[in-house]
């Protein structure tokens, strides 16, 4: 019998994993995640369930930066990925150097959202095993709670191989880790047009390939 397999995606998480690639980094942003998890399961003895996407949206960014983000989660959800978009808080923070307080932002329950989606998967018997395409420490919780609940339940860590030694609480408690990088992400991005028939989105120039 095949295993279902349901992906649990930080986006930002990704999005800083591909840009730590350096100059070329741009255009394998444009990537596409559907393919990138179909790529990394097993041909026959898994079967994809879902792909749930998990990011913010950084309403202070250029009009450009956020319309690129738009059109990115767009062409995410015209592939087949389901996507959960929340928002970014404005935080106070002090400077260690000069110890003056600067306002910046955050990601707002990111993590929590991806938990409580795992646990509520987990319960309704919708995977057999979850790809977690993050590095965050936070996450250690809930992945242990699954485990603990649903021990007949398969977690695996997905990173790059940069990120993943930050990510040694996680590989303790998961049952193994993939390593993703740059070829990973060469072979499955998006054309310069992704349509379903009845929407398409244009891949931004931002996004060419070099």
């Amino acid at each position: 019998m095949q295993k279902r397999v349901v992906a649990f995606i930080d986006g930002f998480n990704v999005y800083h994993s591909v840009n730590e690639l350096g100059p070329r980094s741009n255009s394998l942003k444009w990537l596409n995640l559907y393919s990138l998890v179909s790529a990394l399961i097993h041909p026959t003895k898994d079967t994809l369930a879902s792909v749930e996407y998990f990011s913010a949206e950084a309403h202070w960014n250029t009009n450009e930066k956020r319309k690129r983000h738009t059109d990115y989660v767009a062409a995410l959800e015209i592939s087949g990925v389901s996507t959960h978009i929340g928002s970014f808080k404005s935080v106070k923070r002090k400077c260690k150097k000069c110890h003056k307080t600067y306002k910046t932002f955050e990601e707002n329950g990111t993590d929590v959202a991806i938990a409580a989606a795992m646990i509520k998967f987990a319960h309704e018997d919708k995977f057999d095993k979850a790809l977690l395409f993050s590095a965050d420490s936070d996450l250690v919780p809930i992945i242990r709670s699954l485990r603990a609940s649903h021990p007949e339940k398969e977690v695996f860590i997905v990173t790059t191989s940069s990120r993943i030694r930050n990510a040694k609480d996680l590989r303790k408690i998961s049952n193994g880790f993939i390593s993703i990088g740059a070829k990973n992400f060469e072979r499955n991005l998006f054309g310069s047009e992704i349509s379903n028939g009845t929407q398409s989105v244009l891949r931004p120039k931002y996004y060419d390939p070099i």
